[in-house]
């Protein structure tokens, strides 16, 4: 069990720096920074993946309208 559980964290952990320094590498670029998510927009699931679509949208526009984040601006990418 705490063998399992130690594989699992250290495979999120690595997950996270890899996709920390994927963002940082497009940043330096002037790249927009990409964030991705798979959400229900159709189905049974689609009466919660439409309003989180709607505000990964709303999300992106207030980041961008501000200057992005430290710059670069941001794109969701979302498949349902």
């Amino acid at each position: 069990m705490l063998k399992s559980l130690l594989s699992a964290l250290t495979i999120a952990v690595v997950t996270v720096a890899g996709q920390t320094s994927s963002a940082q590498a497009q940043a330096a670029k002037g790249e927009p920074i990409k964030i991705g998510a798979v959400i229900s927009l159709t189905g049974p699931g689609a009466g919660l993946g439409q309003p989180q679509r709607q505000g990964m949208l709303l999300a992106e526009k207030v980041i961008n309208a501000k200057g992005g984040h430290q710059g670069p601006s941001h794109q969701h990418h979302h498949r349902g």
